[in-house]
């Protein structure tokens, strides 16, 4: 048997001003054929998942077009169309096939559709018929259509928010499709909750999602069904067809829909419940005077967070603390391209004014006039410390880092992976050596930074991805979902599909 690998992947922030372009997938990733196959396999990505379970099943794998962005504003045209040109050039040349296995995100809009993955799922149908198995593997924050349900034989989720399972979900959605594939039958159950939640309200560590989450996993682990994912909505997917949604994977039809239908309702319940409580620079300032030597206090700077789709270029909490308290060591980040090439050209050592922050999003970010010195001048590309994708080699761009008063501050041309710590660390800024290390994540970062932080706080600077949703300015989604409104039972949670 032989399956075909493809990969389009972005999470979009509808909010995010900074549109996507074919050249933020290529300097991210853009691979094809044997190049593709290298850079995925082996590595702890959804893909390294889905080769290790074909081949561990003696399938063979046609490795065929990968293009990857960091999360952000809406996609260009000419990403799908690169996409969809080498996907049916390939689909020509690899030959008969049994299967087509895909890697989403699962909420990513273009200027032309606001379901790229189910876009890419319909051509992969047209491309190949009902006779092949078509899965794929998504981010919890998908946006799981009907049009993606409908088209696709098996759709998995990470299971785990922070994200530390990408390599897992990729293996649990292609060893259920080689299962189809050997011609067992499973069925495939899938519905949606009206509702979005702040992505930084939540983890699949603690709390009441947990709760949800282990019940769920209990099912699996008793045979009720084979699998299961409970995907939370990317909250700030401004799409006229969106929802949270469940869905459910197993031998018998009836009880897979009944998974999908407890789920719904248990998400729905703990609606109330889905919000951290956000932090003020004062609770920022009190904390850094208090903590422990070598334990810095990390702070979520979450409603920038570029892994959300915001800019990454606000520089607001570093410019408060420096005000209200100057003694306070900071380790700082923010995205301004501009500087990064002012920097580069003044060179290492130099001391000039300059003006920092609201670069890419000037309508939601401030800048500021600062003085500094340039400590540092650097490619870009960093080994990702994880756990999530550990050992991965990301790229920030061109990056410099720079003094300012008693703040060192990591300047990029760009951003991922933004809660891992060698985003600081790999650009000579080591985030215990601290008081206080500002973080442009919303959840991300908590693994990581759990190891050696004192305390971690979340301070809302009112970018792309407030936690302040009802006030963002929403103009396709229903308002008829949380938290716009509210009621007891939305009739979505009896809409259950099955297949």
């Amino acid at each position: 048997m032989r399956v075909l690998l493809m990969e389009i992947n972005q999470e979009t922030n509808t909010f995010c001003a900074t549109p996507a372009v074919l050249e933020d997938y290529k300097r991210t990733f853009f691979a094809e054929g044997e190049e593709f196959y290298n850079r995925v396999h082996g590595k702890q990505l959804c893909l390294g998942g889905m080769i290790d379970a074909l081949e561990e099943d003696g399938i063979e794998v046609i490795p065929g077009f990968g293009i990857r962005a960091t999360a952000g504003g809406v996609s260009a045209s000419e990403v799908y169309k690169e996409f969809e040109t080498r996907f049916r050039r390939i689909a020509t040349e690899c030959g008969t096939i049994d299967g087509c296995y895909l890697s989403f995100h699962g909420a990513h809009q273009s200027v032309d559709s606001d379901d790229v993955c189910g876009d890419a799922l319909v051509l992969a149908r047209e491309l190949f018929g009902n006779e092949v198995v078509i899965a794929c593997s998504c981010d919890l924050h998908g946006n799981i259509t009907k049009k993606m349900f409908d088209n696709a034989d098996i759709i998995t989720a990470y299971q785990t928010y922070p994200h530390v399972d990408h390599y897992n979900t990729g293996y649990r959605a292609a060893k259920l499709a080689n299962r189809l594939l050997a011609g067992e039958k499973l069925y495939m159950a899938y519905g949606r909750v009206p509702m979005i939640q702040p992505a930084n309200g939540y983890s699949t560590s603690e709390g009441k999602l947990l709760d949800v989450m282990q019940a769920l996993f209990a099912k699996v682990e008793n045979g009720t069904i084979e699998d299961f994912s409970a995907f939370q909505m990317q909250p700030w997917l401004d799409v006229i067809e969106g929802g949270s949604a469940v869905i459910a994977i197993g031998k018998n039809e009836n009880a897979a829909k009944e998974i999908v239908r407890e789920g719904l309702r248990k998400m729905w319940a703990i609606r109330h419940d889905m919000v951290r409580p956000n932090n003020t620079i004062d609770e920022v300032i009190a904390a850094a005077r208090t903590h422990a030597e070598g334990k810095p206090v990390a702070v979520s700077d979450f409603s920038d967070s570029p892994n959300a789709g915001a800019a990454g270029d606000n520089f607001d909490i570093v410019a408060e603390i420096m005000e209200k308290a100057p003694d306070v060591k900071i380790a700082g980040i923010v995205n301004d391209p501009d500087l990064v090439k002012e920097c580069f050209r003044r060179g290492v050592g130099t001391t000039f004014e300059a003006t920092i922050g609201g670069s890419k999003s000037p309508e939601m970010s401030k800048s500021y006039s600062v003085t500094l010195t340039v400590c540092s001048l650097h490619e870009g590309s960093f080994t990702i410390e994880g756990p999530a994708m550990r050992g991965v080699v990301d790229s920030a761009g061109p990056t410099a880092t720079v003094k300012i008063g008693n703040a060192d501050v990591v300047v990029t041309s760009g951003m991922s992976t933004t809660g891992d710590p060698q985003l600081l660390r790999h650009f000579g800024v080591e985030p215990t050596l601290y008081d206080v290390a500002i973080v442009k994540a919303c959840t991300s970062f908590r693994v990581p930074y759990g190891k050696f932080a004192d305390v971690m706080l979340s301070v809302d600077t009112l970018c792309a991805s407030s936690a302040r949703l009802a006030e963002m300015p929403f103009k396709r989604l229903s308002r008829e979902f949380y938290p716009f409104t509210d009621c007891e039972h939305p009739k979505q949670l009896d809409e259950i599909y099955c297949k």
